[in-house]
């Protein structure tokens, strides 16, 4: 059988149709995993200790799948930049590092091609604290969050806008060994207009 021109025609509208249908699943298919993490957070902190296991069972989710929504949803991400990162299993491999560190560790964020550290990450208190330092700008250019952020979502949502929203460029690490106190000083001594910020 020869096709002809129509066919191809046809052919190259159904697919676009269907392109469209596919880009239209994936990213409903991406907001409903959002929407999951946001419920089965709320429900987690409703949960009395003891009973999110058993919640989940009553709801028909497993565990790995909670997990996996709820980070999702604590990261801030909307459904556009998941689906922009490849998808749910992809944009979790992505931030598999971006956990909000602990007591006396700090974590870093990179905007990875320019191998320089421009966010900074800790914990004080029930809070953490964010700083922005641009090392490119004549004066060292920084934000500073004067009180702790309280919510992880919080926290995430100020690295996202102080990065520019480069989410695919952004690569993280700890300074485990590093305290709250003991970065704000070394960040002082690479950037000195840094100062009034820690003040």
């Amino acid at each position: 059988m020869i096709v002809g021109s129509n066919s191809l025609t046809v052919l190259a509208a159904e697919a676009r149709k269907q392109m469209e249908n596919s880009k239209h699943h994936q990213r409903k298919s991406v907001d409903s995993f959002l929407s999951l993490g946001g419920t089965l957070s709320e429900a987690k902190s409703l949960c009395a200790h003891g009973e999110w296991g058993a919640w989940l069972k009553s709801a028909e989710v497993n565990e790995r799948t909670a997990q996996r929504a709820m980070r999702l949803h604590k990261l801030g991400l909307k459904s556009d930049t998941v689906s922009g990162l490849g998808g749910i299993k992809s944009s979790l491999t992505h931030f598999q590092h971006a956990q909000l560190p602990n007591e006396g560790e700090a974590l870093l964020a990179i905007i990875e091609d320019e191998g320089e550290p421009c966010v900074a990450v800790w914990k004080e208190g029930k809070g953490h604290h964010v700083i922005y330092v641009d090392p490119y700008s004549k004066d060292a250019h920084y934000k500073f969050s004067k009180r702790p952020i309280l919510t992880e979502m919080g926290v995430w949502v100020s690295v996202w806008h102080l990065l520019d929203y480069r989410f695919s460029e952004i690569g993280f690490g700890t300074a485990a060994d590093l305290g709250a106190t003991d970065w704000i000083e070394e960040l002082i001594e690479l950037h000195p207009h840094a100062r009034r910020a820690a003040a």
